[in-house]
């Protein structure tokens, strides 16, 4: 089982990095034509590279930040569909998005 971490201890006190993480994904997308060449030089790949995946609709990131539960679960469930891990668990027990800005 999962280990719950300090952000679902106390949500709280972590609500100011919160909104700091909410700041720093609006200026990533606001300002993509600098973060792709910086991204490019921090991970010494070509830019046209990171380009044509970086923060685009193929991308893993997404301009809602928050924890889609209902997604999340399902990655679980199939994970112990296909062995992986051997039980499941309800991820809203491990999971927040109460760190996040109201």
């Amino acid at each position: 089982m999962p280990r719950r971490t300090p952000w679902t201890r106390s949500p709280t006190r972590s609500r100011p990095g919160g909104k700091d993480y909410v700041q720093l994904v609006e200026y990533v997308y606001d300002n993509r034509s600098e973060v792709v060449p910086a991204a490019a030089s921090h991970f010494d790949l070509p830019e046209e590279l990171i380009d044509a995946f970086f923060l685009t609709e193929g991308d893993y990131f997404r301009e809602e930040i928050r924890t889609d539960f209902e997604r999340l679960q399902a990655v679980v469930d199939e994970m112990v569909a296909l062995g992986f891990i051997e039980e499941g668990f309800d991820v809203e027990e491990y999971a927040t998005n109460d760190y996040l800005p109201e």
